[in-house]
């Protein structure tokens, strides 16, 4: 089960992810499209990441520091509004 997909982030993480659609897809859609492509026996192109024991590509790593903005960032919103 190594090689099975796994999530960028953890449950969590993802969660917060998805409230913001378009980030959710910047990081999403490379791993599906990567997966989409092994599946119907195509190179992946882009060589993206779609587990966790392949090495991550600039393009994956700039991805992941999006993502890691965006939930930084929601969880210091949805802590602040917790206070009113």
């Amino acid at each position: 089960m190594d090689d099975a997909p796994y999530f960028p982030f953890e449950y969590l993480h993802c969660y917060y992810l998805s409230l913001i659609p378009p980030v959710w897809f910047l990081v999403m859609n490379p791993r599906v499209e990567a997966l989409d492509d092994i599946k119907n026996g195509r190179k992946n192109k882009k060589q993206s990441q779609w587990n966790n024991i392949m090495p991550a590509t600039e393009d994956d790593v700039s991805r992941m520091r999006v993502g890691w903005a965006c939930i930084g960032a929601l969880q210091v919103l949805l802590g602040y509004l917790s206070f009113f």
